[in-house]
């Protein structure tokens, strides 16, 4: 499984208000918006999440580069190591 490829981003867009996580559909589109649905939310969770949104391939990229060398270097940390594979698959739909 493949994710679309990014640059992903934050930008306004679903309404004055709640930030979008734009992910290239097209020039116009974006995938996802972050908030207002269910009233609670406030701005600022709103952009905190679509920030994290838009920086998961980047975060799971980092990972899938870092698991290797750490199970090299340190394999005695093989809880963190594990919940580190267990997020890469969650992320990539089982492929650890």
């Amino acid at each position: 499984m493949t994710h679309t490829p990014g640059p992903w981003e934050v930008k306004n867009g679903c309404n004055v208000f709640a930030p979008a996580v734009r992910i290239p559909l097209t020039k116009n589109d974006y995938i996802a918006c972050t908030g207002g649905l269910s009233g609670t939310d406030t701005i600022e969770r709103d952009a905190a999440n679509a920030r994290l949104i838009a920086a998961a391939p980047d975060l799971l990229e980092a990972v899938q580069k870092l698991l290797p060398l750490a199970a090299k270097s340190f394999g005695a940390l093989t809880v963190d190591l594990d919940a580190a594979r267990a997020a890469v698959a969650k992320a990539t739909g089982g492929a650890a």
